[in-house]
């Protein structure tokens, strides 16, 4: 299974996101807070698997891109540090 379908089966999601960055965490959330009434903390929370899309919807298909590079390069230093 890919690392990252393993991290959000695992429920890391939740605990990168509250690793972001105030401003850069504040900027996605009111866009998602507009287009469907949630924050990102909820969609990671409670629809991990839907996050891509909204992601996508609410700030474009590179946002979405870069959030995920940047959950992905979290999780590779996670793992380095854990070894």
């Amino acid at each position: 299974m890919h690392m990252m379908a393993l991290a959000l089966k695992a429920g890391l999601l939740p605990e990168f996101v509250r690793s972001l960055d105030a401003a850069y965490l504040t900027a996605i959330d009111v866009r998602l807070r507009r287009l469907f009434g949630r924050g990102l903390a909820e969609f990671a929370e409670e629809e991990p698997e839907g996050l891509y899309a909204a992601l996508e919807r609410a700030v474009g298909r590179h946002n979405a891109e870069v959030f995920f590079i940047m959950f992905s390069r979290w999780l590779e230093r996670r793992a380095e540090t854990e070894n």
